[in-house]
């Protein structure tokens, strides 16, 4: 389905007008992908765990046209200077040197590199003749950095483009594990893949409960945003976290190393309630205690979110009674996030303490990898310029850095757009 959504215009246009200008032509194809923010159950996706996204009305938006020359892409991203140059018959002759050489800021067309290549591999075992290139122009107002998923909304937008270019029909759960394998093999982030997931099967005023050992999934509804329910507020620390670097890998060993200490495929199959299973935390390093009982008690706290949230959505309960527990669950994700995952940070730490404070917010929690990005904060709607206000005011005086709040919507997945 090819439309063209209101919030994700100005990213739209911005593609488009810098394609002109740098080919001297509008571009034919259009597709965007939303950032995602996740509300409860971090880092339990690549423990086969659950999680809880939305995807969000803020988009990353991939433009493309048919290259001057066959075998050559040029790439280009408004929010940088300078062209990347691909050279595709190169490119596939040393793909690791050549993904290699694009560091510092050519390193976002890893991602973009990735997608096209595995696409065009997918294209030629369907039998496929050999795909022209494409001149891609990306545009974005997910902000880079912060937890929100920018990477996966990139992913995912160039995945819908040269699925239109190969003249492909892929599942949106096929293209969330393409783009998952594109960020593992050339960007190096050994993500799991909710990310990718919740791009693709947003759905507007939901949530997304996914069982990330099945893969399968079930939507849950979002609170209304009126006096009866209550809005997610964004607040960005400004403090860049790069998965890449090391923190989120050693996370994801540390569980694969206490899984196998426990003789388990997975943290997902811990039973902590069973005598013998608890004996055996118990007898685990205390670093890889700690890595389990945030895992497993944090996927638990995703699903009784979306049960809470599902019981109020379909009237078994009130909104007014289920909000308040809801944040306590959030509160409580964020403390074993701080205290036994440690990926938390001081700035992050901040913004959580300084919403907690505010009257008519019911919870708040760090979402994305840690390491910095941001937190939100589930509020009432009459309390969203209070809560503002105060972080806005008080975050910088003990930081030294502004932070950047605004409102997030649950919206619909990835799509083909009219240019």
């Amino acid at each position: 389905m090819s439309q063209t959504t209101s919030s994700h215009n100005i990213p739209l246009e911005r593609a488009k007008d810098a394609f002109q200008r740098l080919h001297g032509s509008a571009p034919s194809l259009a597709a965007m992908a939303p950032g995602r923010v996740n509300l409860i159950g971090e880092h339990t996706d690549y423990n086969d765990g659950f999680v809880l996204p939305i995807a969000i009305d803020r988009a990353c938006v991939c433009v493309a046209g048919v290259s001057r020359d066959a075998k050559v892409s040029r790439l280009h991203s408004v929010d940088r200077e300078g062209l990347v140059t691909v050279d595709w018959d190169a490119a596939a002759s040393n793909s690791a040197e050549f993904v290699a050489s694009l560091s510092g800021p050519e390193s976002w067309a890893r991602y973009v590199i990735g997608v096209v290549e595995l696409v065009r591999r997918q294209a030629a075992a369907q039998g496929a003749t050999r795909l022209h290139a494409l001149d891609i122009v990306i545009a974005s107002d997910v902000p880079l950095g912060s937890g929100l998923s920018s990477s996966a909304a990139l992913e995912m937008s160039v995945a819908h483009v040269m699925e239109q270019h190969a003249g492909l029909t892929l599942s949106p759960l096929v293209k969330a594990r393409l783009c998952q394998q594109a960020e593992h093999e050339f960007a190096g982030v050994p993500c799991g893949i909710m990310d990718q997931y919740a791009s693709a099967f947003g759905k507007a005023g939901h949530a997304i409960l996914l069982d990330c050992r099945s893969l399968t999934h079930e939507y849950v509804p979002m609170p209304p945003a009126d006096d009866t329910g209550a809005v997610i507020v964004v607040a960005n620390s400004n403090v860049r976290h790069d998965l890449a670097s090391g923190e989120y890998a050693k996370r994801r060993e540390d569980c694969a190393r206490a899984a196998g200490l426990m003789g388990l495929a997975s943290l997902r199959d811990v039973q902590p309630l069973r005598a013998g299973q608890r004996d055996i935390i118990t007898m685990l390093p205390p670093d890889l205690e700690r890595v389990v009982h945030h895992v497993v008690f944090d996927s638990v706290r995703a699903e009784n979110f979306a049960r809470l949230a599902t019981e109020a959505g379909g009237g078994k309960a009130t909104w007014k009674r289920s909000l308040p527990e809801l944040g306590k669950l959030m509160l409580r994700s964020h403390a074993s996030l701080r205290d036994y995952y440690k990926v938390s940070c001081p700035e992050l730490d901040t913004l959580v303490e300084l919403a907690s404070g505010v009257r008519g917010v019911y919870g708040a929690r760090m979402t994305g990898g840690g390491f910095g990005g941001c937190i939100i904060a589930l509020v009432r709607p009459v309390a969203v310029e209070q809560l503002i206000d105060t972080l806005q005011a008080e975050y910088p005086k003990r930081h030294q850095r502004s932070c950047t709040c605004f409102v997030v919507r649950a919206s619909a997945g990835a799509q083909a757009i009219t240019v």
